[in-house]
């Protein structure tokens, strides 16, 4: 009835005709616990708990037998099942071929609503395969992760295309939790083969970086890109990069030193000596140009920026920015005055709400409505408001900010509410994917379809996209 606590009663079921020797062996051995008493309209019951959960979700993985019940149940959806599934598919005593088959369910779900809890099903895959290394499927799983990661080249249309930042987000953590020797082969691979420098780019540092730091294959993914990448801000970049991977990296130090005296862009050179004094405290050269846009950069920006650095660089403070420090001034004496009552929340909502009525200028509707919901999250018209102004046309910059606030005051039990006109707008994506430029309004919808999907359950998704279907 309550996570990891066990009734008494549902003890004695469990252990059968030997439920009191059992029961007391196993609180003898700290596999249970007596953690409390639970009132009934009985009396009282005793209340057990493993010693950890995890060997509740170890039984909870052995008592299924047929993989089936997962999906049925829908228990895949459910995160108090995701580490008894990976454990299942960790059992020995479970034929191959029943492990391959559930794989196979996972990775082919089909949600009919958008393929946002497909998603979740192939993902879940991706973590079973963890445990279950030796799937025949575990190289198109891996590759459709990179796919969604990094993107894929269209011969077609001859463009690199990507996905949608969620599910980028998404299969960045999948690669790190998934089977990690395979992960590194497959991306080893897609460095080789890739057609995009920007992709392998973000490929090679995530995999020298984090999957297996150092990998030799992205230390020299890196360094063929200086050479590929002309512009001064990206061999920076790359620099930077290279020198977190390979600490030391005697082309990343060269090609920041080669910067400083070619590049004539104050602000570069300021970027590229930084950087070098960040790699190479020692190096006087970044250090002497530094000094010299500090003292005279043509711009007092990059003179204060500069001086910044220098001081970061003495102190040690290299995680701080480099925009300079401000001074720190005492507030100014203020002379007592009387004190003003402050209107209370009603007068100051029924303002707001007069307002937002009134205007018809799309950045005060916004404004206003953010405002009201975070008086009183939740509010309908505030919720509507932001709603309408998502789904109609306005400049590229306008969506964002607004489904952040829609998203912000949105409860629980509103989520369902917004999933048929955002559905509307999302198609541009879903349809089409992946897109070498996905439309600024369909991408900030789809990112809230996708927040709706994380907070909800599979049928309640599921039967707002009916009901949009319906209403259509």
């Amino acid at each position: 009835d309550i996570k990891f606590r066990l009734r008494h009663r549902f003890v004695e079921q469990a252990f059968g005709n030997e439920s009191s020797e059992l029961l007391e062996l196993a609180l003898q051995l700290g596999w249970l616990n007596q953690v409390g008493i639970a009132i009934t309209d009985n009396g009282s019951e005793t209340l057990y708990a493993f010693y950890h959960p995890t060997f509740q979700e170890y039984f909870a993985a052995q008592a299924v037998s047929d993989w089936c019940w997962f999906i049925d149940s829908l228990a895949i959806f459910n995160p108090q099942w995701r580490q008894p599934i990976l454990l299942w598919f960790g059992r020995s005593d479970l034929s191959v071929a029943d492990k391959e088959a559930f794989m196979a369910a996972l990775m082919q779900f089909d949600d009919d609503c958008g393929r946002f809890y497909s998603h979740q099903a192939f993902l879940l895959a991706s973590l079973g395969l963890a445990e279950f290394p030796e799937s025949s499927q575990a190289k198109a799983l891996i590759q459709q992760l990179i796919d969604w990661r990094f993107g894929e080249f269209d011969r077609g249309e001859k463009t690199w295309k990507t996905y949608p930042p969620p599910l980028q987000e998404a299969a960045r953590v999948a690669l790190l939790q998934t089977d990690r020797a395979q992960a590194i082969a497959e991306l080893e691979e897609f460095l080789t083969t890739s057609h995009s420098l920007f992709s392998r780019w973000t490929a090679a540092y995530s995999l020298g970086k984090t999957l297996d730091p150092g990998n030799p294959i992205a230390i020299q993914t890196l360094t063929d890109l200086l050479d590929d990448l002309h512009q001064p801000i990206f061999q920076i970049q790359l620099s930077e990069g290279l020198a977190k991977i390979d600490p030391g990296n005697a082309t990343a130090i060269a090609t920041l030193s080669k910067l400083i005296t070619t590049v004539e862009q104050d602000s570069l050179r300021r970027k590229a000596a930084y950087s070098l004094a960040k790699l190479d405290p020692t190096n006087q050269t970044a250090t002497d140009a530094l000094i010299q846009l500090s003292q005279s950069a043509s711009d007092q920006t990059i003179q204060k920026q500069a001086t910044e650095n220098l001081r970061q660089l003495q102190s040690g403070d290299l995680t701080s920015t480099t925009q300079p420090r401000q001074a720190t001034k005492s507030p100014p004496r203020q002379r007592p005055h009387a004190i003003t009552a402050l209107p209370d929340p009603e007068t100051v909502m029924a303002r707001l709400e007069t307002r937002l009525q009134e205007t018809t200028h799309p950045e005060s509707q916004r404004r206003y409505a953010h405002q009201l919901g975070l008086l009183q999250p939740g509010h309908p018209q505030a919720i509507e408001t932001l709603l309408n102004l998502l789904v109609t046309q306005h400049s590229p910059q306008f969506y964002k900010r607004t489904a952040d606030y829609l998203q912000a005051i949105l409860l629980p039990d509103q989520l369902a509410q917004i999933i048929p006109k955002l559905r509307q707008q999302a198609e541009a994506i879903t349809a089409n994917w992946p897109s070498e430029q996905a439309p600024e309004q369909a991408l900030e919808s789809y990112k809230l379809l996708w927040h709706c999907a994380q907070k909800l359950s599979y049928p309640e998704f599921r039967q707002a996209c009916i009901r949009d279907t319906s209403q259509s």
